[in-house]
C-alpha cells in the first residue's frame, strides 16, 4: 500500500505543477489569443475549454455529443502536451477501422504525421 501512497503524492504533485502552468501559459483560458495559433484551424470556446481540461487533469474522457469536435479537442490538447510540456507521443486507443482516419485528421488539424 506504501508504494501507491506515494504514486499517488506523485500522481497530485505532477498534476499540481500541471495545472499551474497552464494558468501561467493561458492566463485567460479557453479565450486566451495563444490558443487560435494551436492548430491550423481555430478552436470553438468549449473545444479550447475541453483541451485546457484534458491537459490539466492530465487523463480525460471527453464524451460530448457527435460531431461537436471530440478529435479536434484530443488533437489540441495532445498539441498543448507536445508544446509546453515535452511530451513527443500519445497513444489513441480506437477501433482498428478509424486507425487511418486520425492519422489523417491528426495531419489536417496540427501538421504533425501520426504513426
Amino acid at each position: 500500500a506504501y508504494d501507491d501512497a506515494l504514486d499517488f503524492i506523485a500522481g497530485r504533485r505532477d498534476a499540481d505543477q500541471r495545472a499551474a502552468k497552464l494558468e501561467q501559459l493561458f492566463q485567460r483560458d479557453a479565450a486566451d489569443p495563444k490558443l487560435l495559433g494551436l492548430l491550423k484551424v481555430p478552436l470553438y470556446p468549449y473545444q479550447a475549454e475541453g483541451a485546457l481540461f484534458a491537459v490539466r487533469t492530465g487523463r480525460a474522457l471527453i464524451a460530448d455529443d457527435m460531431g461537436l469536435g471530440k478529435t479536434i479537442q484530443a488533437i489540441a490538447a495532445a498539441e498543448i502536451l507536445a508544446r509546453h510540456f515535452g511530451v513527443s507521443k500519445v497513444l489513441v486507443v480506437c477501433p482498428t477501422s478509424l486507425k487511418y482516419q486520425w492519422q489523417s485528421e491528426i495531419m489536417r488539424f496540427s501538421g504533425r504525421e501520426g504513426e
